[in-house]
């Protein structure tokens, strides 16, 4: 059976609005003085996880990657996924793009996945150079 719900009377649909306003003021308050936090936070993260792949060596010559070649397929993943917003504006898309890391001595071929749990590069298998890894 169905439960009905009470009637509520003016003055407590009133009661309940000014609430939920306080709420929304109270939440909205609460990420002004949150942000100065939030954002070097996450500024610091990214740092971390560039960091961290920029020391992966490669599994073919032992170099280490380098925080250039991490920019560099950041950066091209970043144009990648800004092309693929199509000419309808008001549909937004959710686009994960993969970065193309190659390692500047060898060639070899490395992808990276942001939305993977733990920042690590997956070989693709052979570089430019023909070399099986």
């Amino acid at each position: 059976m169905a439960r009905r719900r009470k009637k509520l009377s003016p003055m407590q649909r009133r009661l309940h609005s000014i609430g939920f306003g306080f709420m929304v003021a109270g939440g909205m308050v609460a990420l002004v003085l949150l942000l100065p936090i939030i954002i070097p936070v996450a500024a610091i993260s990214e740092a971390l996880e560039e960091r961290r792949l920029a020391r992966f060596k490669c599994l073919t010559c032992g170099q280490l990657i380098g925080r250039e070649e991490i920019r560099r397929a950041k950066r091209e993943a970043v144009v990648l996924g800004r092309r693929c917003d199509g000419p309808l504006d008001h549909i937004k898309r959710r686009v994960v793009t993969v970065w193309e890391v190659v390692c500047r001595t060898c060639g070899h071929r490395y992808t990276y996945r942001p939305s993977q749990p733990r920042a690590t590069l997956v070989s693709e298998g052979i570089g430019e150079s023909g070399q099986a890894a």
